[in-house]
């Protein structure tokens, strides 16, 4: 289950930009180190966000980006694994889980949910989750900025 199998319209957008973005030269990285990477930000985001909340919408985004990056890379240079996709999904949750710690009602509830999505994904090999990072980042931006 290389990436599930996702919904028609995820695979249609995923074609059109990917068309474009996989022609720009990107670094020649294991996708997993770039995963670690998410946790790091992810982790630092933490440590700023209660003294400096654009530094922390930064880190978000950073991670975000990280999170989009890895997944490019590993299409790129045809990187794409059983392994790597259960890197990718863990660390996500793992990211997802040290977010929400400073901000625990309601996202560690939406969290759980989202575990439990993922044990889904895993068993029906359908990839199901919600895009939790991004609608935080949505909220964030909206409360914090």
């Amino acid at each position: 289950m290389v990436e599930g199998n996702k919904l028609e319209f995820v695979k249609k957008i995923r074609y059109i930009t990917d068309y474009f973005l996989l022609k720009i030269p990107l670094p020649r990285i294991n996708p997993n180190i770039i995963s670690g990477l998410s946790i790091l930000t992810s982790l630092t985001f933490i440590l700023v966000v209660k003294h400096s909340s654009a530094l922390g919408c930064a880190l978000l985004m950073m991670t975000l980006f990280l999170d989009w990056l890895d997944g490019l890379v590993a299409r790129r240079y045809n990187l794409s694994s059983e392994e790597g996709y259960i890197v990718d999904v863990t660390s996500d949750r793992l990211s997802e889980g040290i977010i929400f710690i400073p901000f625990f009602v309601p996202w560690f509830y939406l969290f759980a949910l989202n575990n439990i999505l993922t044990i889904y994904s895993f068993t029906r090999k359908r990839h199901v989750v919600l895009p939790l990072r991004h609608i935080f980042l949505v909220y964030f931006i909206i409360n914090h900025l």
